[in-house]
């Protein structure tokens, strides 16, 4: 069994994740950060969770920073994950985006942040698909990011 990360350790570990991607922990989610954190520091053989730390925030450590970010990250998705979501985009805010992009004359941006595998941007081109049927059409670019190099990975196949 794995120990949890000491107090000092946790808010350690929680705000060099704050820092360097922006992703925040509470306290319900110290067991399975400990674990990953152990694990990632007796793979890497760092002399502590301290030392571990440092070393990921150094250039040395960037591709080990990226293992833990794709470590410590929920990758849950599906495509139309949260259909009232997708209804209000289909209903309210879609439309009115592509009325504003084809009056300025410009195509059409949407990020869709922590888009893990993808399906969430692929779903929002589908919906973008059906709302511009025989519509003039307007260009379109959707832009998917993620902390998890992993998802980017597997969202750029696009499969």
């Amino acid at each position: 069994m794995t120990r949890l990360l000491t107090d000092a350790e946790y808010d350690a570990t929680a705000a060099a994740l704050a820092r360097l991607a922006g992703l925040v922990f509470d306290q319900s989610r110290r067991p399975a950060l400990s674990a990953i954190v152990h694990d990632r520091v007796e793979t890497t053989r760092r002399q502590g969770v301290h030392d571990y730390l440092t070393w990921i925030a150094t250039p040395p450590g960037e591709n080990e920073r990226q293992t833990l970010l794709d470590a410590v990250t929920i990758q849950e998705t599906h495509f139309f994950r949260n259909m009232p979501q997708i209804e209000a985009l289909r209903r309210a805010v879609l439309p009115e985006l592509v009325a504003r992009a084809r009056a300025a004359g410009r195509p059409l941006t949407i990020w869709s942040a922590g888009c893990s595998t993808g399906e969430e941007p692929y779903t929002l081109a589908m919906v973008l698909l059906e709302l511009l049927d025989g519509q003039r059409p307007v260009p379109v670019r959707i832009v998917g990011t993620d902390v998890s190099a992993a998802a980017l990975s597997v969202a750029a196949q696009a499969v």
